[in-house]
């Protein structure tokens, strides 16, 4: 339970507030609850319930299964995508284990922000119970995870509990991706225009993402370049002046904060003009 939610009991004495007291709670599913003192009327006191315990051990609901998340591979909780929070402690549960379905090919990101003062781990695991990724930052930052799925079926995540205990939250989804959707050329003396249009998974262009190309020139020679898409998602990279003979250009990379290049979504990788 939410320590700013409270819930009345009474009381014929109260400890100090810094000291818990156990009582049991008619109709609720703790057989104990921790309670402290917020107001005494004479005769009985206001308890407010800090949080639950049942037989020693913080009542759980984590990703809202109504207990707590399975304690290894075998065991992990069913969940779907989407946002989730769970209950870890240190000493007592440090390990969550949940599982969701995949499919060949498919990106998957997972992101854990730890309680505030913990330091909780990331771990992700494909159906056969190998550890594909990790995330292990110090402290209480938040872990992050992207992998593109090697087989169809349960992976599965492990939440970590190293250091604390509390509340945590992970959000599992399928990662947004780029790619190549077409490479153009524009040529007016003396120049040649090389435009690469970026769009992500859904059709839509994808503004401010560098786009790295290597490009041949007609004596062979090699040239790595870089652009930025524009609002339009088109990098433009301009070759002057022009050569007699063939211009190869090969699309070696596509970088952008959050997103993740998807090579074999490219309408084409590479294309030629000949001058």
């Amino acid at each position: 339970m939410d320590g700013d939610s409270y819930t009345e009991v009474y009381a014929n004495t109260a400890q100090d507030s810094a000291t818990p007291q156990y009582f049991d709670l008619p109709g609720t599913i703790a057989r104990y609850a921790k309670l402290h003192c917020v107001d005494n009327h004479g005769d009985h006191f206001y308890l407010r319930v800090n949080e639950f315990e049942l037989h020693g051990h913080v009542y759980q609901s984590d990703a809202g299964s109504g207990s707590d998340a399975g304690d290894n591979f075998n065991q992990a909780t069913s969940i779907s995508l989407g946002s989730h929070s769970g209950y870890t402690y240190e000493s007592r549960d440090p390990c969550d284990w949940y599982k969701f379905n995949m499919t060949f090919g498919e990106f998957i990101e997972v992101t854990m922000t730890p309680p505030t003062g913990s330091d909780h781990d990331l771990y992700l695991y494909d159906p056969l119970g190998n550890m594909t990724a990790n995330s292990t930052s110090y402290g209480d930052a938040t872990e992050h995870i992207v992998y593109e799925t090697n087989s169809t079926g349960e992976w599965r995540i492990l939440i970590h509990a190293s250091e604390g205990k509390g509340e945590y939250s992970f959000t599992v989804t399928y990662a947004d991706t780029i790619h190549v959707e077409s490479i153009d050329f524009k040529k007016t003396n003396p120049k040649l225009d090389v435009k690469v249009t970026i769009y992500d998974d859904v059709g839509g262009s994808v503004p401010g993402a560098t786009v790295c190309m290597n490009i041949t020139y007609p004596d062979e020679s090699v040239h790595s370049v870089s652009e930025v898409t524009n609002e339009d998602g088109i990098a433009k990279y301009t070759i002057t002046p022009l050569e007699q003979g063939t211009y190869i250009v090969i699309v070696t990379n596509i970088e952008k904060d959050g997103w993740i290049y998807d090579p074999a979504a490219n309408v084409e990788t590479s294309d030629s003009y000949t001058v």
